[in-house]
């Protein structure tokens, strides 16, 4: 199986602008998805995001995937992924997200899996499936503290999900690496 490097250099040759969108860290950081900037790292409990816990200070990077690493398409794509070891996570925020409503919580969720699922595609298709270097392969929906979240249904979801793509889909806001 392939380790981070392989990975990256996988990246680097279906996509050639990817120096650009990598940032590296061997910390445990907070990312959240800045409109101007993309996905970036900020200093812990300063906003709603998506935290990297990293006791073990492995290296890990960050990719800015949407309208960065894959130019805009059509039902669009992730905000970012998150490289270690064997290990790819696509991260989709939705945290800039505020309902009360079912029907429109229900929105954001059909499209943030959307989304995903796009992304896996295309990465499937690049010049070097990256997807299929990695051992492990995780989807990530993160939405504010505030968005009415259903256990059950967030379950179901989790599970159409990987019988769909073969990729596990996680709700929570954060992962130990």
């Amino acid at each position: 199986m392939a380790n981070l490097q392989n990975i990256i250099q996988a990246f680097a040759v279906g996509f050639p602008g990817l120096s650009t969108w990598l940032h590296s860290s061997a910390s445990s950081e907070l990312i959240v998805d800045d409109d101007v900037q993309g996905c970036i790292f900020v200093p812990a409990g300063t906003v709603q995001g998506f935290t990297v816990d990293n006791p073990t200070g492995r290296t890990f990077n960050l990719i800015q995937v949407d309208d960065r690493l894959l130019p805009a398409a059509p039902g669009g794509q992730c905000d970012c992924a998150f490289v270690y070891d064997e290990s790819i996570n696509l991260l989709e925020f939705k945290t800039n997200t505020v309902t009360f409503n079912t029907r429109t919580a229900r929105k954001h969720y059909v499209k943030a899996e959307k989304q995903l699922k796009n992304t896996l595609l295309r990465l499937g298709l690049a010049g070097v499936n990256v997807l299929m270097l990695a051992s492990d392969v995780e989807a990530h929906i993160c939405f504010n503290n505030s968005f009415p979240r259903q256990r059950a249904n967030e379950m179901n979801r989790a599970m159409r999900f990987v019988n769909a793509t073969g990729v596990g889909l996680s709700f929570e806001n954060h992962k130990t690496i």
